[in-house]
């Protein structure tokens, strides 16, 4: 499974409400995701991967609403993976992002890797 996200706000995001509204922000998700797959500029990889990471949070909260424990804990990792990439990518390092795409079999690897 692959996350997205949606441009940050200065307000706090707004949790999916139900199923179909949690289908679009992963929709988002994946198109971010698919566009740092296939791209080559690194403040772009950082603005999708911040999108990434607030989409994920949002969807945190859908699932901490509807009790779904592994599915918080995904989202959340995957948020992390994501601000963490997107940190990377702000920096221009390119090793850096390759860093943050090495973490292992977490869902914030999927994100990351997606970049290198």
């Amino acid at each position: 499974m692959i996350a997205a996200s949606l441009v940050a706000a200065l307000t706090m995001p707004f949790p999916a409400q139900d199923e179909a509204e949690l289908e679009k922000l992963m929709k988002q998700v994946s198109d971010a995701s698919g566009r740092i797959g296939k791209s080559t500029d690194l403040s772009e990889t950082a603005k999708d991967a911040e999108l990434i990471s607030k989409l994920l949070k949002e969807s945190s909260a859908f699932w901490l609403k509807h009790s779904k424990d592994d599915a918080t804990k995904w989202s959340n990792e995957g948020s992390t993976g994501a601000k963490e990439l997107a940190t990377a990518a702000a920096s221009g390092n390119k090793e850096a992002v390759a860093t943050a795409s090495k973490t292992g079999s977490s869902p914030k690897s999927v994100i990351a890797s997606e970049a290198v």
